[in-house]
């Protein structure tokens, strides 16, 4: 089982790789793809957690590349068949392969040491996500005409899920009061700019950027202690 587990952290990010790529020969290939990726997301992450034996552990391993799939999909429908198209299946593959690789090394430490994925790096995966959900959530209402309400909602669960993945099941009533404030100034600024004149691409950006900096001033200093989580030493 650990040989799969270990075999599925470089397959499933490669198999993402092909379906997404698939879109550029047949674009309904890639939703078929999409759910067959999602099967072997489970499975995979089945595969490195079932010695906890947590169903909970289960679900909150599966939150971070289980997002990163359908957030980087549902990104790719809006960007032209190019050069672009090709490096952004490549960026989200190797993050998927990232999330995976530290999931198992996570639950796998006897096997030696283990990539650090500590919590700056969870806050710069969950920056680059909130730009790509709020590029897609303005695509969505203004070009497939989504209510800006049912829009907004999702991001606000989805932002949420990263907030808890970000701090810990374990902990997450700890930090609740931190995370309404940071989902509440992030919609704020989401609202805002849905009404300027402005590039989506670059009101995506504004988003992250403001997410940045509350992570920057305010969620760092709440969260310093939780890096330990995921500190791993070398096997003695």
């Amino acid at each position: 089982m650990v040989l799969l587990s270990r075999l599925s952290t470089y397959l499933v990010p490669l198999i993402y790789f092909l379906v997404a790529l698939s879109w550029l020969i047949h674009s309904n290939w890639v939703y078929y793809g999409s759910g067959f990726v999602i099967i072997l997301l489970a499975i995979s992450i089945f595969s490195i957690t079932r010695q906890a034996g947590d169903v909970k552990v289960f679900l909150y391993e599966m939150i971070y590349p289980l997002l990163t799939q359908v957030i980087g999909l549902s990104f790719l429908v809006f960007l032209p068949k190019n050069y672009l198209f090709v490096i952004m299946i490549i960026f989200f593959a190797i993050m998927l392969y990232l999330i995976l690789n530290e999931a198992f090394d996570r639950h796998h430490p006897f096997l030696g040491k283990t990539f650090d994925f500590n919590t700056n790096l969870q806050m710069v995966l969950i920056v680059a996500l909130v730009f790509f959900m709020s590029v897609i959530g303005y695509n969505f209402v203004l070009y497939l005409n989504w209510a800006l309400w049912f829009v907004s909602l999702v991001m606000i669960i989805l932002i949420a899920l990263l907030l808890l993945r970000l701090q810990g099941y374990k902990h997450k009533m700890d930090y609740i009061f931190v995370d309404i404030a940071v989902i509440i100034l992030t919609m704020e600024v989401f609202y805002i700019l849905y009404y300027l004149p402005v590039d989506l691409y670059l009101k995506g950006l504004i988003v992250a950027a403001n997410l940045f900096i509350l992570f920057k001033y305010i969620i760092n200093k709440q969260f310093h202690k939780i890096t330990k989580q995921y500190e791993f030493k070398e096997k003695t």
